[in-house]
């Protein structure tokens, strides 16, 4: 009763400690039970960091750049596909054009942009079926970049080799040591008062 009264009082001091103590036992237990779902956020985040080979398409505004970008999407070997607005390519335009004095009515105004990026195990070929299909796909007016960032594909480095294996791990006991810390912290002054009143 008397470490209860105690703990209670330490609540009543520190309400702020208390409850981020409460919160980090409660994600620690949370986590621990999560191990393969934490364990996919983390490889996603850092499959998010590669750089992947990618193009660019100018399609003319007369063609639903949305509705391509849609169907680009669902090919195999296609990673994502970004829109970009004609006002983005307008201004892109501009600056590549300003010291020529290119008119604002030059049909070079009129598109939308997409930016497709490959899947890293995509052959060669099959690169050159997907952009052979844009082509079918906008029979008109379209641009298409050079590919680009093909030479850029890394090597995973040994921090992101080690969470993917082991991040799951390291988020545990990294709560762990929070919590123990924060609990220890949070109890020290405290502990010199149960001292106190168990000695005398």
């Amino acid at each position: 009763m008397f470490y209860l009264e105690k703990c209670i009082q330490l609540f009543q001091k520190s309400p702020l400690k208390s409850i981020i103590l409460f919160l980090g036992m409660m994600t620690l237990f949370v986590v621990a039970g999560q191990k393969e779902v934490i364990q996919k956020k983390i490889n996603i985040m850092l499959e998010s960091e590669k750089e992947y080979p990618y193009f660019y398409a100018l399609i003319s505004t007369k063609n639903n750049a949305q509705k391509v970008r849609r169907q680009l999407v669902q090919l195999p070997g296609v990673k994502e596909v970004q829109f970009i607005s004609h006002k983005t390519v307008t201004e892109k335009v501009k600056n590549i054009l300003k010291d020529v004095g290119v008119d604002e009515n030059n049909p070079y105004f009129n598109y939308e942009g997409l930016k497709v990026s490959l899947s890293l195990e995509l052959p060669p070929k099959g690169s050159k079926l997907i952009r052979d299909y844009l082509k079918r796909l906008v029979d008109d007016e379209l641009i298409l970049s050079s590919m680009q960032g093909v030479g850029k594909v890394k090597k995973d480095s040994y921090f992101t080799s080690f969470f993917k294996n082991w991040g799951w791990e390291v988020t545990v006991v990294t709560l762990f040591a929070f919590n123990i810390f924060l609990f220890f912290f949070s109890i020290l002054e405290q502990g010199r008062e149960f001292y106190l009143y168990e000695e005398f």
